[in-house]
């Protein structure tokens, strides 16, 4: 086997004084996902006492399909995955993009990296992408394959489906770090955006949710077959003295009208879970 490509940017912006992290870190898988008393976490199953579904019809959650952890700021995510075939009917232009990232549940901030499995005039076409949502990096705006995109910076490899992609986001300091290791190829992407700059939304990036995610981008959704998370984890940071808790919410995809777009299977005692296509609009 040819020895992995390892790409690395660095992308620096305006500083800003770091924040001092106070308190012990948590490392938790999403089939652990707990409320944490004193230094002990308890085990979370799909339904248990934390545990939520949350069938949102309006806003951007409604075309999410996952699970998101709320509680404590995180300061990582992870998650595994295998990029899926789009399929695509003649003349359908449709989305479906997979994804693990932080903020975004209950905030307007996002930071995020995925692949998108998308149709165009009926033809498939696929990409890796990093963003974060509300900051001045890249104006906001995601950061995609070069092969679609038109800017820069651009991220030099493309994934194709039945690839396995192994994503992390993690905050370390005043900086994200994005990772995105194609294994089944060989390459790996890296990218870090110091202390991104806000741009007037909000206070800026919290580490208020951890999320696995699979949705459209606003468009019909992709049939994009069912996507299976693994080895999904995240890092929690507890603040001061007192424990702080979290739990998990079971998102299933919606339309305006309330249809199922994307349903979400429970989480298993390994930490994975799938996702699968139901409709397109």
């Amino acid at each position: 086997m040819a020895k992995p490509q390892v790409i690395e940017t660095d992308e620096s912006k305006a500083s800003r004084s770091a924040r001092r992290t106070v308190g012990a870190i948590v490392i938790v898988t999403v089939a652990c996902l707990a409320v944490v008393s004193g230094i002990a976490a308890g085990l979370l199953g799909d339904h248990g006492p934390s545990a939520k579904d949350a069938h949102t019809t309006t806003g951007a959650l409604a075309h999410w399909a996952g699970y998101a952890a709320v509680g404590p700021r995180f300061s990582s995510v992870a998650g595994t995955w295998t990029v899926p075939v789009a399929h695509c009917p003649a003349g359908s232009t449709s989305s479906s993009t997979t994804w693990i990232g932080m903020d975004g549940a209950n905030s307007s901030h996002v930071e995020q990296t995925g692949s998108d499995s998308a149709c165009s005039d009926g033809s498939s076409y696929y990409y890796v992408w990093v963003e974060l949502y509300g900051t001045s990096f890249h104006a906001g705006q995601p950061v995609v394959s070069c092969a679609i995109g038109s800017g820069t910076p651009c991220i030099p490899e493309s994934p194709v489906p039945g690839d396995s992609l192994t994503a992390t986001v993690t905050k370390a300091g005043s900086s994200f770090r994005f990772s995105l290791v194609d294994t089944t190829a060989g390459w790996t992407y890296r990218t870090t955006v110091v202390d991104p700059q806000v741009t007037g939304i909000g206070a800026g990036p919290q580490g208020s949710s951890a999320e696995w995610i699979t949705e459209d981008d606003g468009t019909s959704l992709t049939d994009f077959g069912r996507v299976t998370f693994a080895r999904t984890s995240a890092t929690a940071a507890r603040h001061g003295a007192g424990a702080t808790g979290f739990s998990t919410a079971r998102l299933t995809a919606h339309d305006g009208q309330g249809h199922t777009l994307a349903s979400v299977g429970p989480i298993g005692t390994d930490g994975s879970f799938t996702t699968t296509w139901v409709r397109g609009a």
